[in-house]
């Protein structure tokens, strides 16, 4: 069909042969890091893990996953507020907070 189209017919793969060895590294990366938090609640190990790998330094590029992709570091959930500046004994605060 192709001769009478006269069209040439390339049989080349779907996907690059360079990445191959880069994916199963991640993945046996990957299956290392779940067989390491044997962890019943299998939703938090996926979150522990994928942190985990996106905030490890890749020996290739020296840069975390995170900086590659979004340009910055992730920010932790304890890093988002910042501690109060007056630091006050609960007893106070309750009173203060009971008059107002």
């Amino acid at each position: 069909l192709a001769a009478i189209c006269g069209a040439n017919v390339a049989h080349t793969t779907s996907y690059h042969l360079q990445y191959i060895g880069k994916v199963k590294r991640l993945h046996r990366t990957l299956k290392g890091a779940i067989k390491a938090h044997y962890n019943i609640k299998l939703p938090e190990t996926f979150s522990t893990v994928l942190l985990g790998l996106r905030t490890a330094l890749r020996p290739d590029t020296n840069h975390t996953i995170a900086q590659m992709v979004y340009g910055s570091n992730i920010r932790f959930p304890d890093e988002f507020f910042s501690p109060p500046s007056i630091q006050m004994d609960p007893e106070t605060f309750c009173r203060l907070l009971w008059r107002s």
